[in-house]
């Protein structure tokens, strides 16, 4: 009995092992085949500020639901004020403002918003709609308030047109309205296009002087650099801000206040209550950043035992209204071929960040369109110190309905006579604008 007894655990313990090591052998066939799960792509501690799918928050603060207004009363009996809070709950620098709108001009005046009856102030606004059979049919614009009297050139070919802006930050210095940072100084701007066909593509450049810090680049910071000088937001009433990210460095993200002061004006004959809806525009710069670990096999048709295998990564969020969600990696001898997903996975609208302007509901002839959204302008994907080819070529990527894109990229493989496969991060960062609007009922009655 007592033999019995024993042979009993021992099948028991042995049952247990058994399904420890299948547990454990699974585990690591996940791990070789580079299952991310739904992580954000950052490995390590920083990990944790790469999750969420907002950037910056604008909401009201302290707004009346209901305001009074006295007949005979003074200016400052019929004001009031209230606050709009921004926080950047994100992990990019963002550079933005709000605009408020919706209300009769007519009726009140917002601080600081002097809306006239003719054209307000203008904006900056580069575009260039359709070329003809000749010059003298071209169809769009170059309209900037700082670019008057710098100089462009124009040149066409069979068909394929090339409008150019040479050295923008010197021309800014020479008209004295902005001592441009020595790595802004010789930095160009192109629109490429074809015939019949408009606008195809926009880029720049510049050069890098000793000193420049590549890392600049990222998590935002040169796009606000670019935004800060090119987007008057304040010519079309905007209320601006500059938000640090929500990182090792600033937890939670920067937040601030910005102050509205109205008052009423005017009263609508014959109304005892006038309800009104205020809408709140937050227009911003952004970027998304990530780094997930991918397997770079020079030999992939070899039996040896590896750490890794190719393949697809399913990500989450990664602290930003616009996300990476997956990552397919196709091998070749030659190279390492990266599908990249991206979705709008936040709950407002992605802007051409050189449209930013637009936002605003007071610029003049600046019509927000179906053309400025969903439209994402430059994206890098680098390997260690290499940046990757990748298509679209002019880092312009328009997004489906769905608020979804697709960047494919290639990676010329190194070290390909080793035969053993190893894991490294893909830098990915792109830049977009986003706009969000909230809305908040007042209702106003007149006290006699």
């Amino acid at each position: 009995m007592v033999c019995n007894m024993s042979e009993i655990i021992y099948k028991k313990v042995l049952l247990i092992s058994l399904l420890i090591s299948i547990l454990v052998f699974s585990t690591g066939c996940l791990l070789d085949n580079q299952d991310a799960g739904s992580g954000p792509g950052i490995q390590g501690a920083n990990a944790k500020y790469y999750t969420g799918r907002e950037g910056v928050e604008a909401t009201y603060e302290n707004l009346p639901y209901r305001v009074y207004y006295y007949a005979g009363g003074t200016e400052d009996e019929n004001s009031f004020s209230f606050n709009v809070k921004v926080h950047n709950e994100g992990t990019s620098l963002a550079r933005g403002a709000t605009f408020i709108s919706g209300y009769d001009p007519n009726i009140l005046l917002i601080e600081g918003q002097p809306i006239s009856k003719t054209d307000n102030q203008g904006s900056c606004s580069i575009d260039v709609t359709s070329l003809g059979e000749s010059f003298s049919d071209w169809g769009g614009y170059l309209s900037c308030a700082f670019l008057n009297g710098s100089a462009f050139d124009f040149q066409t070919n069979e068909g394929a047109w090339n409008l150019g802006l040479n050295n923008v930050g010197n021309a800014l210095t020479e008209l004295g309205i902005w001592d441009t940072p020595n790595w802004l100084t010789d930095l160009n701007l192109t629109l490429t296009g074809e015939d019949g066909n408009g606008v195809q593509g926009f880029s720049f450049n510049f050069d890098t002087p000793n000193g420049f810090d590549v890392k600049m680049m990222y998590h935002g910071q040169f796009l606000s650099a670019l935004i800060e000088k090119s987007m008057p937001f304040k010519s079309g009433f905007g209320r601006e801000y500059l938000l640090a990210a929500d990182n090792q460095y600033y937890p939670n993200g920067e937040m601030d206040y910005i102050d509205y002061h109205v008052n009423i004006k005017s009263w609508p004959r014959a109304l005892e209550e006038y309800p009104i809806t205020l809408l709140l525009t937050n227009c911003y710069g952004y970027a998304t950043f990530t780094s997930p670990l991918v397997c770079i096999d020079p030999q992939p048709m070899s039996e040896r035992r590896k750490v890794c295998v190719p393949g697809d990564i399913s990500l989450s969020t990664q602290g930003a209204p616009v996300a990476v969600t997956k990552i397919e990696q196709e091998n070749t001898l030659k190279k390492a071929i990266f599908t990249i997903h991206i979705r709008n996975v936040g709950y407002g609208d992605i802007i051409y960040w050189g449209d930013l302007n637009k936002c605003s509901p007071y610029a003049k002839n600046q019509i927000l369109r179906s053309k400025n959204k969903n439209v994402v302008q430059g994206f890098e994907a680098r390997i260690e110190n290499k940046v990757l080819k990748c298509t679209p070529s002019d880092r312009k990527i328009r997004l489906n309905p769905n608020g979804e894109g697709i960047i494919t990229c290639m990676y010329d493989l190194e070290y390909t006579n080793v035969q053993s496969a190893y894991q490294t991060p893909l830098i990915i960062e792109f830049w977009y604008g986003y706009m969000e609007t909230e809305s908040r009922n007042v209702l106003f009655k007149k006290v006699i």
